[in-house]
């Protein structure tokens, strides 16, 4: 019998087709744009972590992914409720030297072995309180890791598996508005490149490491065999294609409500609403911190909030980076104490639905994460500058992360470089609303 890790590691060995390369592409640009566009207190923390990317490849991995996710404007897989890019980005330029011009083949084999994961268990993940990118991001570290190393079957399926016993994570942090999410995705990238690594030295994993009576799926998810993971794998490969971009660097539950509420800031001209009803499915709106309200402390707990970040596109017409620095202001509070946050079971996720009351008037806007979140590869290479402004980056780094991109056999120490050269610490200004190509 075939077992469960073997099975992800043909797939995260399988062969890739040129336009899951250019998936990978438009992600990665946008993960790098979002890198460099972080100027807050995020990237504060991130700079005083106690670790040294020159020391060793997991701790390059927990800084590069930290970097990665800081702006919280990385990639993410909406039915897996994971950041992919900043984890499987991350242990690539972590072994930068060794993937040389193979980046793009160890972005297939980390985000489809995190996608084909994360979809079998990320419902249960949530209702269990367990962070779904700190659960599923080790696995998808590994897989990268080990096409990096190239690895051989056996090796890559060792790693894998080895990478089971250093998953963790938890969403309280949204609630608490905390940080335990930046150093999550950090925790992760690390584990999976060390169990490449260890797997390298000799260290040998449970072949049942996944479905085995005590393994990771009876220990996470109290169901010993995998059931829902091997199923998953019967089935056709999840990749890059699935994979969301964010228009605004907040939660990805919350794009398509807050590109609504930007939509309608223009409608308002200025008047303030009445009253604000924001309707997302029920699964989303259960999402820990996503029905919050406030008061908000942090930055941590106003990202997650739909609400919150609806008030801002309201208020301004965009997301700013300095509104979820200083969450608390007059303006803000007053428009929160109208907005009234509520799951609709009619509503299917990845959609949202936002009804302002003005002036006596109900102006509707409905939208789908469908005709949002997958911008093109060729329309983002075209259009750098518009990202760079939509990521608060330079555009110089931006424009060059394009180029390097473009090329048939992308180079990950390029991109590393890219991410480790100083930044100018002025924020830029951001437009009206995100420019999203499709």
């Amino acid at each position: 019998m075939t077992r469960t890790a073997e099975r992800l590691a043909e797939r995260a060995r399988g062969t890739v087709g040129e336009d899951e390369y250019e998936a990978l592409r438009a992600l990665t640009l946008t993960n790098i744009a979002a890198a460099a566009g972080e100027r807050g207190s995020m990237a504060e923390l991130a700079r005083r972590l106690p670790l040294d990317a020159g020391q060793s490849p997991g701790e390059a991995a927990f800084q590069f992914a930290a970097q990665l996710h800081a702006r919280t404007q990385d990639d993410f897989f909406p039915e897996g409720r994971v950041h992919v890019g900043a984890i499987v980005l991350a242990a690539t330029l972590a072994l930068a030297e060794e993937a040389g011009d193979r980046t793009l083949d160890c972005l297939a084999a980390g985000y489809r072995v995190m996608c084909d994961v994360s979809a079998s268990y990320s419902t249960e993940a949530q209702r269990a309180g367990l962070r779904p990118s700190g659960v599923f991001g080790p696995f998808g570290a590994a897989a990268a890791a080990a096409t990096a190393l190239s690895f051989s079957p056996a090796e890559t399926v060792n790693a894998i598996a080895l990478a089971a016993a250093a998953c963790g994570g938890h969403n309280q942090a949204w609630i608490s508005s905390t940080d335990e999410w930046i150093l999550e995705v950090g925790a992760a990238a690390r584990a999976g490149v060390e169990a490449a690594l260890f797997t390298r030295a000799g260290a040998r994993a449970a072949p049942e490491a996944f479905e085995g009576a005590a393994g990771w799926a009876a220990a996470h998810f109290r169901e010993p065999g995998a059931g829902a993971l091997a199923r998953h794998v019967a089935g056709p490969v999840t990749d890059a294609r699935v994979v969301a971009v964010k228009p605004y660097p907040v939660s990805g539950i919350a794009q398509v409500a807050t590109d609504l509420a930007c939509g309608l800031h223009t409608a308002l001209a200025g008047r303030r609403p009445s009253a604000v009803r924001v309707r997302l499915s029920a699964i989303e709106s259960a999402y820990p911190g996503s029905a919050n309200t406030g008061p908000f402390t942090s930055r941590s707990g106003a990202l997650m909030s739909v609400a919150f970040c609806v008030a801002c596109g309201l208020l301004d017409g965009r997301v700013r980076l300095d509104r979820l620095e200083n969450p608390g202001t007059d303006d803000l509070r007053e428009l929160l104490a109208v907005v009234d946050m509520a799951a609709d079971t009619e509503l299917p996720e990845n959609e949202s639905r936002v009804e302002v009351d003005v002036d006596g008037v109900t102006l509707v806007r409905t939208g789908r994460a469908a005709d949002l979140l997958f911008p093109g590869w060729p329309a983002l290479r075209a259009d750098t500058e518009a990202l760079a402004r939509r990521s608060e980056a330079d555009p110089g780094v931006v424009a060059d992360a394009a180029a390097e991109l473009g090329r048939a056999r992308p180079d990950a120490v390029v991109l590393r470089r890219l991410l480790s050269a100083p930044r100018p610490t002025a924020p830029q200004s951001t437009p009206q609303r995100a420019e999203v190509a499709s």
